[in-house]
């Protein structure tokens, strides 16, 4: 019997402690009965955790033998079981390797791969992370992770929008005999980003720091629905938050759930955000596009919260992580930080009070240090410096939608780099008191330039 005979995915890492503890975890079929994990500080691992049984609700397969019906409940809801190992008590800096074995009620087994990880190091010491969002299952985006899996790093900052649509199984993993679009096959997110050919070391290897997309809403027809649209108490993040449960131990799915989270890693301290927006009509026509559950503005949980802990940390360094773009050029360059006002002068429109650049969250940054937030969306590469802050947009995995002629954000402020010409990816190195950041190109287009490796964009965040 194969491990993937039994289990969906191969073992995944989450921490919110990653200094000193680690949560190994497998999707997989009701069939398991049981699953272990062995692990030590070299190859002959020695140490045995048995794992926590849980249920993942809301996904389901195809309906049709072409496709899935429209109405998720008109689909067969998938029985997955999700299994988790805590691994407590390591120390900073730390290899560890590890091999997942299941059992299924009929007393066979399935032994997965021997995979390592390492701990955060302590303060001063060095460590590499990359930045990505946005595959949904776009062909292209294989050949892009491929190349970031080559490069040595830590852990990943995924700025949203895993997949197209959070109840279909077959976005998160191939679920077989289950339909697919042919040109998806193989590009489930969990089939990206745990392929371990050619050297390349992703989730198996290094946790992923996640925050919620647009996609991630458990039902996508709140996306189109312009009645649902207002109806708050449609929203549920439930499958994203189950699947990354470290993360979310409160399960709070709903609108006013908690969806945000802070961890410190070596010199960096890192804060996912919940910010995404409605917009099934366009930004300036009313009532707008509307900032989702638990938006961070002064007065809310999340931006109460955000400035409580920003000011609490004494890291050297301090990362934002979310969705939705600080700045942008194109259509949605419409300010982030507020929700939108009736338009005086015209009741079917809408503006919006505050700019990119002011408003809450920016002068917060300022003010508690931040040196960088990177979010997605747009699916382009874009950076912008203001006032000491770096906003970064490294989204172009696989296909692109913003402009590079598109019109420039409210502020005012052209980005000090930008490019729209090929798919690329960032990597960033901490050492020697700084950050070193690199962005490289991953696709030559026709009629294009360049190579694939090229460094185009290089900077230091001190």
């Amino acid at each position: 019997m194969q491990f993937l005979d039994l289990a969906y995915t191969k073992p995944y890492l989450m921490t919110l402690h990653p200094d000193r503890e680690m949560d190994v975890a497998i999707l997989g079929r009701p069939d398991i009965a049981r699953a272990i994990v062995e692990y030590g500080p070299t190859p002959a691992l020695g140490a045995l955790l048995e794992g926590g049984r849980f249920e993942i609700r809301g996904l389901r397969t195809p309906a049709r033998g072409d496709g899935y019906d429209p109405v998720p409940e008109n689909n067969p809801e998938l029985p997955v079981s999700q299994f988790v190992f805590h691994l407590a008590g390591l120390g900073r800096g730390q290899r560890v390797y590890y091999r997942v074995t299941v059992f299924d009620a009929r007393g066979g087994c399935a032994q997965g791969d021997v995979y390592d990880f390492r701990t955060a190091p302590a303060a001063g010491e060095p460590f590499s992370f990359g930045l990505m969002s946005d595959l949904q299952l776009f062909k292209p985006c294989d050949h892009t992770i491929h190349q970031l899996g080559r490069h040595p790093l830590d852990f990943i900052l995924y700025a949203g929008d895993m997949i197209n649509v959070a109840w279909h199984a077959g976005d998160w993993f191939t679920v077989p005999g289950a339909w697919q679009p042919e040109k998806m096959v193989g590009m489930s997110f969990f089939d990206i980003m745990q392929r371990d050919d050619g050297g390349i070391r992703l989730m198996q290897y290094m946790p992923v720091f996640p925050c919620p997309g647009n996609h991630e809403t458990d039902d996508n027809r709140v996306e189109g629905n312009r009645q649902w649209t207002l109806e708050f108490d449609r929203y549920s993040w439930r499958i994203y938050m189950q699947i990354w449960r470290a993360y979310y131990p409160d399960g709070q799915y709903g609108w006013s759930g908690k969806h945000w989270y802070s961890l410190d890693y070596a010199d960096m301290h890192i804060c996912s955000l919940m910010v995404v927006r409605c917009n099934p009509w366009s930004p300036f026509e009313a009532p707008g596009t509307i900032l989702r559950g638990g938006a961070p503005g002064p007065d809310s949980a999340q931006g109460q919260w955000l400035a409580e802990d920003l000011r609490a940390s004494k890291s050297r360094f301090k990362w934002i992580v979310m969705h939705w773009h600080m700045m942008n050029r194109g259509d949605d360059t419409q300010p982030l930080l507020c929700q939108p006002v009736p338009d005086p002068a015209d009741p079917s429109r809408v503006t919006y009070p505050v700019d990119n650049a002011g408003g809450f969250l920016h002068p917060l940054f300022v003010q508690t240090g931040v040196n960088a937030v990177n979010y997605g969306h747009s699916h382009v590469y874009e950076r912008y410096l203001i006032d000491g802050v770096h906003y970064i947009e490294a989204a172009y995995m696989g296909v692109k939608y913003g402009k590079p002629d598109g019109k420039v954000n409210p502020s005012g402020i052209y980005p000090v780099n930008q490019q729209h010409d090929f798919r690329s990816y960032l990597v960033i190195s901490c050492g020697g008191g700084r950050l070193r950041a690199r962005a490289y190109q991953a696709s030559m287009e026709p009629g294009g330039y360049g190579f694939e490796g090229r460094v185009f964009d290089e900077f230091d965040i001190v």
